[in-house]
């Protein structure tokens, strides 16, 4: 769960491999997803991004949290739709690292 009470600027920050199929003109059918979610987790409050394809080894991803989610409690979502990756050869998605950076002074 994570307190955004007060905040008035944060950013999610990753840090992730994925190798996960591009599908041409269906980039929702198989792709990783990151979404903010009520703290019940039962209402997608805003999508922050989506990965498909390969990120050549560890990246690090930056998403803005947009600011009418700011003010309460909330969770990420991370969620990989996939037909079947292994059996396409690809390795999925990995998260080696999740944290929330507040901005001072916005």
């Amino acid at each position: 769960l994570i307190d955004l009470a007060g905040i008035e600027r944060a950013v999610a920050q990753i840090v992730h491999f994925y190798d996960i199929e591009f599908v041409e003109g269906a980039p929702e059918s198989v792709a990783g997803f990151v979404r903010v979610v009520d703290a019940a987790g039962a209402s997608v409050l805003a999508d922050l991004g989506q990965f498909s394809g390969s990120s050549d080894g560890w990246a690090f991803s930056a998403l803005e949290l947009p600011e009418d989610v700011l003010g309460g409690e909330v969770r990420l979502e991370f969620e990989l739709v996939s037909d079947d990756l292994a059996l396409e050869g690809f390795a999925g998605w990995f998260l080696q690292s999740v944290q929330i950076e507040v901005v001072p002074g916005s």
